[in-house]
């Protein structure tokens, strides 16, 4: 499709009405939208194509057969891991949207522009690492919503183990199975099954 991030602009021009209608519909909340850093708002296709389904409204061309991808971020420090996972959930799938990074910061940022569904998170990194990136998820309204599965191959404290069951949806310790972490993946997003046996990571 031809934008994966919808302004403001865009819409108005899509349903047929002036940007400061759209506004008002994002400060009413009917339409879900982020802020950049500029403080522009910014929709995902991904809400923009539930909001036009919720009002009637026609759906363009660009938009048809989005609701059948599911994003998913995978954050790991270690770009071996990271690709890893990346090549499994591509190929588990067509559904399936991978992208991976190393770090905490890169991953915040990737999460303001590209809305992912689900983050695949290591738990224990350098400088930001997955707690801190889990808890500023949790914290924003606009991203709490979004799924997480931790790993990690680090002991972790009794504190850091309550945290990790208490915000996120699943925890992995490696080594752990490709198969059953991408199937637990499916089963949060509702991804119909197309898996490939994998390996441990």
């Amino acid at each position: 499709m031809a934008y994966k991030i919808f302004t403001t602009f865009h819409i108005a021009r899509i349903c047929g009405v002036s940007p400061s209608t759209v506004i008002h519909w994002i400060n009413r909340g009917k339409l879900p939208a982020f802020r950049t850093p500029g403080g522009h708002r910014r929709v995902p296709a991904s809400d923009l194509l539930n909001f036009l389904k919720r009002y009637g409204m026609p759906i363009p061309e660009s938009l048809v057969g989005e609701e059948e991808k599911k994003r998913v971020l995978i954050v790991d420090d270690e770009p071996q891991i990271a690709g890893m996972l990346r090549r499994a959930f591509a190929k588990a799938s067509p559904r399936f949207e991978p992208r991976a990074v190393t770090d905490g910061v890169e991953a915040l940022v990737l999460v303001g522009t590209w809305r992912p569904d689900l983050v695949v998170l290591d738990a224990v990194m350098p400088v930001v690492d997955g707690m801190r990136v889990c808890a500023s998820l949790k914290a924003d309204p606009q991203t709490r919503r979004i799924r997480i599965i931790a790993i990690t191959g680090k002991k972790l404290s009794d504190s850091q183990r309550r945290f990790l069951q208490a915000n996120t949806d699943a925890y992995f310790t490696k080594p752990f199975d490709l198969l059953e972490l991408v199937r637990t993946a499916a089963g949060l997003l509702a991804v119909p099954e197309a898996i490939r046996p994998g390996k441990s990571a």
